[in-house]
């Protein structure tokens, strides 16, 4: 299905699949800053995306785009976001003004996050894309991001990119990302590939977690979580809800040099355990060794 800009796809799911033809996915971005084309007026809002925008698994014909949406003055309703991907020349430059535009929904129960693949995208291409919260006459608009699709499956072409893992935030500053941005802006990398612990489930733990400063980790839904004890006897709290995990994943994610990152290039990831829990096995975590429930 040839995509043309005007052209909407509703969005009532998390995930969903656009069929994006070689030639609507050959639109360039706008850089606007008046009028959408759709008589809305265009106002820069990175604020309304506190996680900025991501890609990830990279396939050699697509990609998926990801954001989360805050709206303060109606924090329990769905949002319409449009979604604008444009391809790129090597050099960054875009190559025609328009961009392909998509309509999706930000839905209350999945966190206003949007996820969507993105499909019959041309291979080991860069692309631009930012996504816009909808609001009557208003778009209010995130960030630009940066993507690349893989190479062809028979294409004998190098590959550049970072391998990172293990990034607990308490105590901790991402000093590592924003050495790879700068990497990334004097030897372009193609994508970077996380080999799990995006995020670790302890708040506060004494054994190796800051619990003071600007970088601790508090859960807000603490009678949520799972209490339990640091080796020096002190108090220290493991997620074991959907907010306690929701809150880290917005957290950790808004950390500025890991935000940067995930703005210019796509990520291949894998989990490992702290994703769920300490040395966990399918859905049983081990912090109490089967003392209670740990679900």
């Amino acid at each position: 299905l040839a995509m043309q800009r005007r052209s909407f796809i509703k969005l009532s799911a998390l995930t969903f699949t656009s069929l994006l033809g070689h030639a609507g996915c050959k639109d360039g971005g706008s850089t606007d800053t008046g009028d959408d084309g759709a008589g809305r007026e265009i106002i820069d809002a990175p604020e309304r995306f506190p996680q900025s925008v991501a890609s990830g698994d990279p396939k050699p014909s697509s990609v998926i785009l990801w954001t989360r949406v805050e709206d303060p003055d109606r924090p329990d309703e769905d949002y319409e976001v449009e979604l604008e991907i444009w391809s790129l020349d090597d050099t960054g430059d875009e190559l025609t003004p328009e961009p392909v535009v998509v309509s999706v929904t930000a839905e209350t129960r999945f966190d206003h996050c949007v996820k969507v693949r993105v499909e019959g995208l041309a291979p080991g291409t860069p692309y631009g894309y930012r996504f816009s919260l909808i609001d009557g006459n208003t778009a209010l608009r995130s960030g630009e991001g940066r993507t690349k699709t893989a190479p062809a499956p028979d294409a004998d072409v190098p590959v550049r990119f970072a391998v990172v893992n293990c990034q607990d935030y308490g105590g901790r500053y991402y000093n590592a990302y924003a050495a790879l941005r700068t990497l990334h802006e004097a030897e372009p990398l193609d994508l970077f590939v996380h080999l799990g612990d995006y995020i670790y489930e302890t708040a506060g733990d004494s054994s190796f977690q800051d619990a003071s400063g600007d970088r601790q980790v508090a859960f807000d839904d603490q009678a949520s979580a799972l209490m339990l004890t640091s080796a020096d006897g002190s108090p220290y709290y493991a997620a074991r809800s959907l907010d306690n995990y929701r809150q880290l994943y917005r957290l950790f994610r808004g950390d500025p040099a890991l935000m940067a990152v995930h703005e210019q290039l796509p990520m291949v990831v894998i989990w490992d355990d702290h994703e769920f829990s300490n040395d966990c096995y399918g859905v049983t975590g081990t912090f109490t060794d089967g003392r209670e429930n740990e679900a």
